[in-house]
């Protein structure tokens, strides 16, 4: 859910699904060294 929403990842986009996909097999499995950076240190904030 954190790289669909900080990607803003369309998930009927199969190139976003295959992102996705390589990042899920790379935490559970250590596939690879591919996982994605994401910035936790910035808060983020909803203006309405």
């Amino acid at each position: 859910m954190l790289l669909i929403n900080h990607y803003g990842l369309n998930v009927r986009d199969p190139r976003a699904r295959e992102f996705l996909v390589s990042n899920l097999r790379s935490f559970l499995f250590a596939e690879g060294d591919d996982q994605a950076e994401i910035d936790t240190s910035k808060e983020g904030n909803v203006n309405w």
